[in-house]
């Protein structure tokens, strides 16, 4: 059965932030749920106009059935996001299972909402750096605390993207898929990649 990794969508989503993971996702071979808001529609339009279908409402998910969770950014979106209970909900039943928990650019507020970012090293859009309030800031593009993965904006969104595979994947699977998509690896994101993702071996 393939790994199956959660995107929420709320209106005003960074479309780069959603489609870059999703698609690197996808080509390492899990199944990416793209998932709405109750209430709202599963059109979602992005912070540039563009819409996604999601598959499901995100208080129809089941915890136990996702190896993870990837969280886009971008400005309306993550204000939307943070006024969502079932969100923040399966965040912390995912938290509580260890599983794999991912955002980028404005998202890791989203994390920080939740009450699972003390003291964790993370990283984020710098607009909203001033809001991570009691965790080790980096300017990595892309930052592991196990079980959380954090990430910059939408120019680094592709090697989120591959971070999650090395995650719940392995590190091989994301070396490899990045040289099939001609993405070069920066020393910092590789280092993160071998000295974080612990059950990559």
């Amino acid at each position: 059965m393939r790994p199956r990794i959660a995107i929420p969508l709320a209106p005003g989503y960074e479309e780069t932030e959603a489609l870059s993971p999703a698609d690197v996702l996808s080509r390492a071979g899990i199944e990416v749920v793209l998932c709405h808001m109750p209430g709202e529609s599963p059109r979602v339009k992005g912070s540039h106009g563009f819409i996604l279908e999601s598959n499901t409402a995100i208080d129809s998910l089941d915890a136990s059935e996702l190896a993870g969770i990837c969280i886009p950014g971008g400005m309306p979106g993550t204000r939307n996001l943070l006024r969502s209970a079932p969100l923040l909900e399966l965040i912390l039943s995912l938290h509580k299972r260890r599983a794999w928990i991912a955002a980028i650019c404005a998202a890791p507020i989203v994390l920080h909402e939740a009450g699972i970012l003390s003291e964790k090293r993370i990283t984020s859009h710098p607009s909203v750096q001033n809001e991570l309030i009691g965790v080790e800031y980096s300017e990595r593009p892309v930052v592991i605390d196990e079980p959380i993965i954090s990430s910059r904006g939408p120019g680094t969104a592709l090697l989120f993207g591959l971070t999650v595979v090395a995650a719940v994947k392995t590190v091989a699977v994301a070396v490899d898929l990045a040289k099939k998509m001609i993405i070069d690896i920066p020393p910092a994101v590789m280092e993160e990649w071998i000295n974080e993702v612990h059950h990559s071996a």
